[in-house]
């Protein structure tokens, strides 16, 4: 394990910052670009129906990642998705019809999933016993949201995307040229030995994830089914999802990325927990017209906070399954799963009451698979701190 920050946590710092710009500003794109293209309904269902063609591009890579053995043919397949990646961004800046958004969206999210199914493997086979795996996703994340918000203060957001994308193709271009690096050689069928009683308990680990992961991105819904709908019929000017209160975002990555690598992350819970019951205030501020700022920043706060919550334990876990590829972006894949679930419920005609019951029950939900999964276990060493003394001492004797 590192002692200090190589290039490698550079490096990597700046291919998630790069994919996570190219993730907002692509369904920018197509979110904001449709406006008074499609209708207004029908464009609120493509936001979801988008997403669920990036979960898509997330399960696409992991079966091939499974089940293509052959570098040569891995790279071309990548290589083939980024190229159409790149096609289809073009289209989407030169060309301006409803034919375009139904179409050729969907395609430009599915080859984005898949490149993030890479990215995220890369990620977890790199980082998941790294002292700084949460500040490489905390500094990448936050750099991302920062870049994007000063290009729109300054100019139009999508000016910057073709930098970005530049910047992106090369790489990952680069992973594609030195696949030797450790985390692309990893053996993906080989599994670590261990007995019945581990096995078992990585299993509660990786059911009470989900559990977890799942209740925490229902918590967001509701805010975002309601500010989605807001923000398409004012056609993005009386509500706006860009302004300061974004800025939240960065806040959140800083912060559990900074608390994923103290104590092995034992206090990301407990930072999880209270900002979940600060942003059970959420809906209670929204029924009140003046408190909309407020009420906006403690959504980013909690998005910032499951979004980092999810990839954190999943890249710590992926590479313990029997399929990392699939596992390590598993946040992303229940995400935009529950996201297209929104198409068939309506949460913005529930009452304040039924929305703010619900919330704490899936706040109590959470509290209770945390403590089966024993996040609150605050040991007094990090696990990982005590083996390095040992590592050292071997390391002499050789």
């Amino acid at each position: 394990m590192p002692a200090k920050i190589g290039k490698k946590h550079v490096f990597l710092t700046a291919f998630f910052a790069a994919y996570m710009f190219e993730y907002m500003v692509t369904s920018t794109l197509l979110n904001r670009g449709a406006t008074g293209i499609v209708p207004a309904d029908l464009q609120v269902r493509l936001y979801y129906i988008d997403m669920a063609f990036c979960v898509l591009g997330f399960i696409l890579f992991a079966l091939e990642r499974r089940f293509i053995r052959s570098q040569k043919v891995r790279v071309s397949i990548i290589g083939a998705v980024t190229v159409l990646y790149t096609a289809c961004i073009l289209q989407l800046f030169l060309i301006r019809s409803a034919d375009v958004y139904m179409f050729i969206a969907p395609v430009t999210m599915l080859c984005l999933g898949v490149m993030g199914g890479m990215v995220y493997y890369c990620m977890s086979m790199a980082l998941s016993d790294d002292r700084y795996m949460g500040r490489v996703m905390g500094i990448g994340g936050a750099a991302a949201v920062l870049i994007q918000y000063i290009l729109q203060l300054t100019a139009d957001i999508s000016l910057g995307m073709p930098f970005i994308l530049a910047l992106g193709l090369v790489m990952m271009a680069y992973l594609l040229y030195k696949p030797q690096w450790e985390w692309l050689m990893h053996d993906d069928s080989a599994v670590a030995a261990a007995d019945d009683k581990e096995n078992r308990s990585f299993q509660i680990s990786l059911i009470c994830a989900v559990g977890i992961s799942m209740l925490l991105i229902l918590l967001c819904q509701y805010y975002d089914a309601r500010i989605e709908l807001q923000a398409v019929q004012s056609g993005f000017e009386n509500v706006n999802l860009y302004t300061w209160p974004r800025l939240c975002l960065v806040a959140a990555y800083l912060v559990m990325g900074c608390l994923g690598d103290f104590r092995n992350g034992k206090f990301v819970s407990l930072f999880t927990i209270c900002t979940m019951l600060l942003s059970a205030l959420t809906p209670m501020l929204l029924s009140d017209g003046r408190n909309f700022v407020l009420s906006m920043s403690l959504f980013y706060l909690n998005v910032g906070v499951t979004i980092s919550y999810y990839n954190l334990t999943f890249w710590r876990l992926a590479p313990q399954t029997r399929w990392p590829q699939l596992w390590s972006g598993m946040g992303r894949i229940l995400d935009g799963t529950i996201g297209l679930s929104m198409i068939f419920v309506n949460l913005t005609e529930l009452s304040m009451q039924a929305v703010v019951g619900t919330e704490l029950m899936l706040i109590a939900g959470v509290i209770i698979m945390m403590v089966i999964k024993g996040d609150f276990i605050l040991s007094k060493t990090d696990p990982a701190e005590e083996k390095r003394p040992e590592e050292e001492k071997d390391a002499k004797n050789d």
